[in-house]
C-alpha cells in the first residue's frame, strides 16, 4: 500500500477502496496483486507487480479476465491501457482534469490487459467509444486495433502514470506558490495596520 502511493502516486483512498472490493492486495512475498475478473465479476488470473515495477500474471484458463474498474452510469466508452498501474493513472488523469465536473466525463470502464486476447470484444463492439492508451508502436496497441479497428488511438509521449505524477507534482507546486503568497500578504497586511496603529 505505502510501496504503491509513494511510487506511483496512487492514492491511498483508491487503494483501500479497491483492497475493499479484493481488487488489490498483498500476496505472501508482501508484492501487489491486481485481480484481473471478467465482466461476471469472475476473478480468473492476477497482475502481480515485483520490487522493479514489471508486472507478471498468474494464468489458468485463457478467458475475458481483465483488470477494470468502472464509474458510475451506463457505460458508454472504454480506455484501454497495458497493466493495473496505467489503468488507475488514466482514470485519476481524467478526473484531475475535470475536478469540478467529473460527471460530465462519459460513464467509462477502464481496462488494464496484458494480451489483445484478453479483451471482451462483443462488449466493447457495442460501445459509442473505445480508446487504445497504449503507446501505437507497441505490438499490443497493434493487436488490439485489429481486434477492435473502429478503436481510437490515444499515444502517451510517455507511461501515464508518468503523466500523472507530472501533474500531481504541478498541482502541489502550485498549492505551495498560492499558500506562500497568501502568508506573505497577511504578513504585508499586518504590518500595515501595525504602521496605522501607530
Amino acid at each position: 500500500r505505502s510501496h504503491l502511493a509513494k511510487e506511483y502516486s496512487l492514492p491511498l483512498k483508491l487503494l483501500d477502496l479497491l483492497h475493499s472490493h479484493s481488487w488489490l492486495y498483498a500476496d505472501s512475498e508482501a508484492k501487489a496483486v491486481f485481480t484481473k475478473q471478467t465482466l461476471y465479476g469472475e476473478t480468473c488470473e492476477a497482475f502481480v507487480l515485483d520490487e522493479i515495477g514489471n508486472f507478471t500474471t498468474t494464468h489458468t484458463l485463457p478467458s475475458e479476465a481483465t483488470f477494470w474498474v468502472t464509474t458510475t452510469g451506463e457505460i458508454e466508452r472504454a480506455m484501454i491501457a497495458c497493466n493495473p498501474i496505467e489503468t488507475l493513472s488514466i482514470l485519476l488523469i481524467e478526473r484531475e482534469n475535470n475536478p469540478n465536473n467529473f460527471a460530465t466525463v462519459p460513464p467509462t470502464i477502464y481496462i488494464g490487459i496484458e494480451r489483445a486476447s484478453q479483451l471482451p470484444r462483443q462488449f466493447l463492439q457495442e460501445l459509442d467509444t473505445v480508446i487504445i492508451a497504449i503507446a501505437e508502436d507497441s505490438l499490443l496497441a497493434q493487436n488490439v486495433l485489429a481486434l477492435l479497428p473502429n478503436a481510437e488511438i490515444a499515444n502517451p509521449q510517455s507511461s501515464w502514470n508518468d503523466i500523472w505524477i507530472q501533474l500531481i507534482e504541478q498541482k502541489q507546486l502550485i498549492e505551495r506558490e498560492q499558500l506562500t503568497y497568501k502568508q506573505n500578504s497577511q504578513h504585508q497586511k499586518q504590518r500595515i495596520q501595525e504602521i496605522e496603529l501607530d
